[in-house]
């Protein structure tokens, strides 16, 4: 047995067929106090070979000789070899014999499962999806399948492919693992747990490695309701009533959860024809909504804006569009009502319409979706109002008193009427001149109603007032 010290003991190389021509410093040290003689007998294969081989060096005490070991990989890369390719450099001295072993070693996937199937509480006939990656480390691509019972609720996508290889970084010896993104759907069709075995196959079927991962979910029953903010009963439409256009209102209700899992809904409104086709034609739902979506919110309202600014028939606004109901808690949602004038046709011949004919009737729908549950949590609000225009009229017109004395009066009545039949009309009557009073100067005319007030006209001076 040689006293040399060689370093490294053993040389190997990974992943060898991506290196190309590779240079390897080997040193070799007596640690002796005596001068020894050392040769070399080079590698016998074609993938190894020693720059300048020294036939014969003799080496002082504590010095050290370096060579340096030459891998041709571009060989290897074209050759049948598939696991490694071993040879050995052979270091003699007088005292003993070296065997350095040479070994180049083919690159081989590294393949490793990043995630979980752990679903925790689902609400009742929902659907919940869980991503998980394969993760390559390895410089070798390698297929994978995935199984699982038919008789379980879940599937993955996709169920078989290819991982890539993991790529070189910019530094040497730098890698940069490759993933493959797998999505999991489990459907939760009755209450209880559900549990079972996803098994991955790395490899091919004859010889691939098969790891197995454990989904588990619990299916609990999950119901919302709409309540009254004020009194706490249930809502089964909101219902403004008769309006003056220009009026903003405000209602609230109140989304409760009745269940224990943290919801997150979103609220589409518009017309009942606009609402019943996205019944028709979104069958999923808020189940297939991302709730992680952080442009939902700004998707909904500008849809909403752009749909009320084109038709001028949306007076309603619903604020907030989308938030989280925690579990057994409530979410407020205020609505408003703002109905828009109707507008006046131009021109010589145009008129001043009746408050009964510039009426208008708004009626729409609120469709509330919860993320992640089935279709039949969906809730519908209708809403409905009615914009009226402000009827007041004063007969007479026009008052004439004559002559009246100074500092002497007269007194003449107009009668107010509100033609709006159904709200009242508040007036507040201002003079023109210090000489004229009204009384009563302010009040309330109900709807369809008149009420008398007494015009005095008291003059001071003289001349025309």
């Amino acid at each position: 047995m040689t006293s040399l010290q060689v370093i490294p003991p053993i040389l190997e190389l990974h992943d060898a067929t991506c290196l190309g021509n590779t240079k390897t410093t080997v040193l070799v040290k007596n640690p002796e106090s005596r001068i020894r003689t050392v040769r070399f007998r080079p590698p016998k294969t074609k993938y190894f070979s020693v720059f300048n081989l020294p036939q014969s060096q003799k080496l002082s005490p504590g010095l050290e000789l370096a060579v340096e070991v030459i891998f041709h990989g571009e060989l290897l890369a074209s050759s049948d070899i598939r696991e490694q390719v071993q040879d050995k450099l052979v270091i003699q001295s007088d005292n003993g014999n070296y065997e350095l072993i040479l070994r180049a070693l083919l690159p081989k996937p590294d393949v490793r499962l990043v995630g979980d199937l752990m679903f925790g509480l689902l609400p009742l006939e929902s659907k919940a999806s869980k991503n998980f990656k394969l993760v390559n480390h390895g410089m070798q691509a390698v297929p994978f399948r995935v199984e699982w019972e038919k008789t379980c609720n879940i599937s993955v996508e996709p169920s078989s492919g290819n991982v890539p290889p993991a790529s070189m970084g910019n530094e040497p010896h730098l890698r940069v693992p490759s993933e493959v993104s797998l999505c999991a759907t489990l459907t939760m069709a009755e209450l209880g747990t559900a549990s079972g075995d996803v098994a991955v196959t790395v490899g091919d079927s004859t010889s691939g490695e098969v790891r197995k991962m454990t989904f588990s979910a619990t299916a609990v029953s999950q119901t919302f309701e709409m309540l009254d903010s004020t009194s706490g009963a249930l809502v089964k439409e909101v219902d403004f009533g008769p309006h003056y256009f220009g009026e903003v209102l405000h209602r609230s209700i109140v989304i409760f959860n009745n269940g224990p899992i943290d919801v997150k809904y979103l609220i589409t409104y518009g017309s009942m024809g606009e609402i019943k086709v996205r019944l028709g034609d979104d069958k999923g739902g808020a189940s297939s909504n991302d709730p992680e979506d952080p442009y939902a919110d700004l998707i909904l309202a500008t849809r909403q804006k752009l749909r009320s600014k084109a038709t001028n028939d949306n007076p309603y606004t619903f604020v907030p569009l989308s938030s989280v109901v925690p579990a057994y808690s409530k979410a407020k949602v205020s609505i408003e009502f703002a109905p828009k004038d109707v507008p006046n046709t131009k021109g010589f011949s145009s008129q001043l319409a009746s408050p009964e004919s510039a009426a208008r009737s708004f009626e729409g729908l609120a469709l509330i979706e919860f993320a992640g549950c089935p279709p039949s949590s969906r809730m519908k609000l209708p809403v409905k109002g009615r914009g009226m225009a402000c009827g007041f009229a004063a007969s007479p017109m026009f008052l004439d008193f004559g002559d009246v004395p100074t500092y002497g009066w007269a007194d003449q009545l107009v009668t107010f009427s509100n033609t709006n039949p159904l709200l009242p009309v508040v007036f507040d009557a201002r003079k023109a001149s210090p000489y004229f009073d009204i009384q009563p100067n302010h009040g309330l005319i109900h709807g369809g109603k008149e009420q008398q007030v007494l015009v005095r006209y008291e003059p001071k001076a003289l001349g025309n007032h």
